[in-house]
């Protein structure tokens, strides 16, 4: 990987014009790695721009006033010299910002930097560790390796440990290492306000969520003598509620109850639509493999596909293979 990472140098000191683009409907780990890279390559003098199909998500604006992703730009017209995509497994995952620029991107040196177990190193120079906890964790490594690290000033740690926060569940998830705990330590030294975060993405609850919760729990199920427990969530459960407010009932509630190996939350983001998130509180069983089974992927212990159809067969066709498993 220091051979990726040394490209990588080689690029960045070459360019003038560097774009970046993170994964669709972006999380945590998307949204603070690509706005610490926008900040550390700003002090370096650079011209970027940051693109993405959708903003930012409200759960995650507390972070910065400043608007960096641009949901409408004409990407020929900038003409970047190199193109970094950050905490996106696969081409996909970039939207349709790709697809209608596809030939474009094709032309362009392309840096792929992520931590997806499922990411089949599908461009130029590809700098993936599947050890590391989360992207965030990844681009502070590289931030170290080239000396960019001195750039960090408190912002950019916010940013940084926001991502590690939310891709571990704060050091819960078994992706957590010694290192991710060092590096958060490092972060604090730097200014990161970690009650902030906590507070904002953990602890803070609307008053929606609160009446989505009691929702969800009616609909939770158990098979297989509570091996696999889970829920679906239909668009009129939540029409009121934004769609990022969904997902942390999997972690909070559906993952935790006793017995179960297998959580599942499946739920509508339009009618037809559907997407999925699972966990796996067993080493042995891998919900990657299953989720890309849907079309999707991620990690080990946490993954989550997107299918069209609808919602109840869907639920039928995951039970199918979640049953193979336990």
């Amino acid at each position: 990987m220091k051979t990726e990472i040394k490209k990588l140098w080689d690029y960045i000191n070459k360019s003038k014009k560097i774009l970046l683009i993170n994964h669709i409907r972006m999380d945590g780990d998307a949204f603070g790695s690509l706005w610490s890279f926008f900040l550390i390559l700003q002090k370096l003098g650079k011209n970027v721009k940051a693109v993405n199909d959708y903003e930012v998500p409200k759960s995650l604006q507390f972070l910065s006033k400043e608007k960096i992703i641009e949901t409408n730009f004409e990407i020929k017209d900038f003409n970047p010299d190199i193109i970094i995509s950050l905490d996106a497994s696969d081409f996909w995952q970039l939207g349709e910002i790709y697809e209608k620029n596809k030939e474009f991107f094709e032309e362009k040196p392309l840096i792929v930097i992520d931590h997806h177990l499922t990411n089949p190193w599908f461009w130029n120079i590809n700098i993936i560790d599947i050890e590391t906890s989360s992207t965030c964790e990844l681009v502070y490594e590289i931030y170290k390796n080239l000396w960019y690290d001195k750039l960090i000033d408190n912002k950019i740690a916010n940013f940084i440990l926001t991502g590690i926060y939310t891709d571990t569940n704060i050091f819960y998830n078994k992706n957590t290492s010694s290192k991710t705990i060092q590096i958060a330590s490092e972060l604090f030294s730097l200014g990161a306000e970690s009650h902030q975060i906590i507070f904002e993405l953990f602890r803070k609850k609307s008053l929606k969520k609160i009446k989505l919760f009691t929702k969800v729990l009616s609909h939770i199920e158990d098979f297989k003598d509570w091996k696999i427990v889970g829920a679906i969530a239909k668009k009129e459960d939540f029409w009121d509620t934004d769609e990022e407010e969904i997902s942390w009932l999997l972690n909070e509630c559906i993952a935790t109850i006793e017995w179960a190996k297998i959580a599942f939350l499946i739920y509508e983001t339009e009618k037809w639509n559907i997407k999925g998130s699972l966990r796996s509180n067993d080493d042995t069983i891998d919900v990657a493999k299953i989720c890309a089974l849907f079309w999707w992927g991620g990690h080990k212990l946490a993954a989550g596909f997107k299918k069209s159809g609808n919602i109840d067969d869907v639920k039928e066709e995951l039970l199918k293979e979640l049953e193979k498993v336990v």
